[in-house]
């Protein structure tokens, strides 16, 4: 009888093991499907970081010009005007890196001795305007006059929509008939 025994544990311990060797392919390959579904997430995660490494690329080499405007109050708008290249490489077009953000490149925007006078004209009332434009290359120059003198109290979209009429505007003078 113990040799009974011994055949009934060995057939069953065989009919384990070959389920287990059946059960074996599926297992390898959900582990292959895995692997190519990573391989396609590295894939993509490459392609995103080199589309990133290409646009920063673009904002280095196509710095940005920065214009600000003093605005004078009066009839008069004889507005204070300064311009710079935005360089990235600076430490004031950077995250601050402590509690103190270090100003740099416009020393002469305008003389603090204008801005302390009684009855100056850029600040009546204790009452100041000006205008930031960071001008990423859709603003000619020569439409700069005519863009900072558009009401500063308008919504962006709204200066925005008037500037491109009047890019498109100048890009298609009408032609006049003459007689």
């Amino acid at each position: 009888m113990d040799t009974d025994i011994l055949r009934t544990t060995t057939v069953l311990d065989d009919d384990f093991a070959l389920n287990q060797l059946d059960e074996f392919p599926e297992a390898i390959s959900m582990f292959a499907n895995s692997i190519e579904t990573l391989n396609k997430d590295v894939q993509c995660l490459n392609t995103e970081l080199l589309e990133y490494q290409n646009k920063l690329q673009h904002l280095k080499e196509n710095a940005s010009n920065v214009t600000f405007c003093l605005y004078d109050q009066t009839s008069q708008q004889r507005h204070i005007i300064d311009s710079f290249r935005s360089d990235i490489q600076l430490n004031s077009f950077q995250r601050p890196r402590s509690e103190v953000n270090i100003a740099s490149y416009i020393p002469k925007f305008f003389l603090l001795i204008i801005i302390q006078q009684e009855d100056n004209l850029y600040i009546p009332d204790d009452t100041i305007f000006i205008k930031i434009i960071v001008d990423f290359g859709d603003i000619p120059k020569t439409l700069l006059p005519f863009v900072l003198n558009l009401i500063p109290g308008l919504p962006t979209n709204v200066q925005q929509s008037i500037i491109k009429q009047e890019i498109d505007r100048r890009a298609h003078p009408q032609i006049v008939k003459q007689q």
